[in-house]
Parts: C-alpha cells; sequence; structure tokens
C-alpha cells in the first residue's frame, strides 16, 4: 500500500477466511483490562458532528491492504479483546464503511503530506494527549521547543 511517497507496510496478526461467504476477517489481538462495548472502533475514530476524527489509522491500513493484497473487497477486521475477566474477552468487529475508508485515505495523505512538508506537530483536533498522555503529553503544546526541525528541513 502506498500513500504519497511513502509506502506502508502491515503486519496483520491474524487473517481467517470463510469460505462459505468468500470473506476474509483480519484480526488484531489486544491484551486490555477492561473492555467496553466499542472499542475496536472507538480506539480508531470518533464521530463529531458527521465527521470522522481519527486516533489510529491500524485497522484502516489493514483494510486497505488486504483489500490491494486479495483482490477483493470483502474484507472485515476485528479486535480480539483479551481482557483480564474471561466475561470480557471477545472478538469484537470495527465498524467500516466506505465513508470512514475515504476518510481514513484523506486522513493518511494529510498525515504524509505534513511529513513531506516537514509539519510533526500533533493535530490541532487530535485526541492522542488527552487520550494517552503517558506517550504524548510531552508534545502538549510545544513540540517545536521540544524537536529542532531547522536541520532536518534545510536539507
Amino acid at each position: 500500500l502506498s500513500v504519497l511517497k511513502f509506502k506502508i507496510k502491515a503486519k496483520i496478526d491474524r487473517i481467517d477466511f470463510n469460505e462459505r461467504e468468500g470473506k476474509y476477517l483480519l484480526i488484531d489481538y489486544k491484551t486490555i483490562d477492561t473492555a467496553p462495548n466499542g472499542t475496536a472502533t472507538k480506539n480508531h475514530y470518533l464521530l463529531k458532528g458527521g465527521d470522522f476524527v481519527w486516533k489510529d489509522l491500524q485497522l484502516p491500513v489493514y483494510i486497505a491492504s488486504a483489500k490491494k493484497f486479495f483482490n477483493s473487497e470483502n474484507i472485515e477486521a476485528a479486535y480480539f479483546l483479551i481482557a483480564k475477566s474471561a466475561e470480557e474477552t471477545r472478538i469484537e468487529y470495527y465498524k467500516n464503511s466506505p465513508e470512514a475508508e475515504e476518510s481514513a485515505r484523506k486522513k493518511a495523505e494529510e498525515i504524509a503530506q505534513n511529513i513531506l512538508d516537514f509539519k510533526f506537530e500533533p493535530d490541532a483536533k487530535s485526541p492522542l494527549e488527552t487520550d494517552y498522555p503517558e506517550y504524548f503529553g510531552f508534545a502538549a503544546k510545544n513540540l517545536e521547543k521540544f524537536l529542532d526541525l531547522s536541520k532536518i528541513k534545510s536539507r
């Protein structure tokens, strides 16, 4: 799969094929303390006013890659949620749609273009800092102070 000038590699944990339905299921294993309903979708996007707000493009990239590789539109994705409690351990499907796929493609292209333009600031609409402060809290509105991009830009 390519996005602008970038080749994207995907390592899918498991691929199942239902011969009767001719359908592929891409499974990503996730260990998790608790698994509220909607985790597979909410970990990737939120819908706000009809607009997609992307948190993670992993499953959309998997789907796009598999569609190209298998030359099939009959692709679904899911998390295999391995929770602390057996009751919460389950397979949960990612809610995909043509609109979600188009939005994810546009977001991937936007990210790729930002990289080509040396723009590495977090997206103003991104929930990463609030959802994952242990990983992205350092970037709280001061990424330019954290990274000196001048040397990269001069190349």
